[in-house]
């Protein structure tokens, strides 16, 4: 387990998110849960993450009740799927609540906007409807323009 102090953890160790928006729950940092446990907790790779996921597309977070106790068990925790609607730049996005949380103790329901970042992705799914993975991977390679000089 990392010790590094910027990381706020659960009771059992999960490390989180910190909480700037004083929302009721906090997101399951997946990233570092993937370093610290790689064999058992795998998450999409950083390349898709950053950018293949576009507006239109669902990613899976992990949350974890504001008001769990200390040395209460993790197992409030409740994976939810959300709906990619804004890239906000460096990772960060906006989306909105796909499920219907089991609990009440989260304090959002489905269609509830929120922030989340790379971070706290631990699956996606692409939307059939936008391009698949290899278009968007072609876009990318393509050359940019370079302001209204370039030649």
């Amino acid at each position: 387990m990392s010790n590094n102090p910027l990381i706020e953890r659960t009771a059992t160790g999960q490390p989180l998110t910190p909480n700037h928006y004083n929302t009721p729950y906090r997101l399951l940092n997946g990233y570092v849960q993937n370093e610290e446990h790689p064999d058992t907790f795998a998450i999409p790779d950083q390349v898709i993450l950053l950018y293949i996921i576009r507006p239109g597309d669902f990613v899976k977070l992990c949350f974890i009740p504001e008001a769990q106790e200390p040395g209460e068990d993790d197992f409030g925790a409740e994976r939810m799927w959300v709906e990619v609607v804004k890239n906000r730049g460096y990772g960060d996005w906006t989306g909105t609540l796909a499920n219907t949380p089991f609990s009440d103790i989260y304090g959002i329901h489905a269609g509830d906007e929120l922030m989340f970042s790379w971070l706290n992705v631990i699956d996606y799914e692409l939307n059939p409807a936008l391009p698949t993975i290899e278009e968007r991977i072609a876009e990318l390679e393509q050359p940019r323009k370079r302001g209204r000089h370039a030649r």
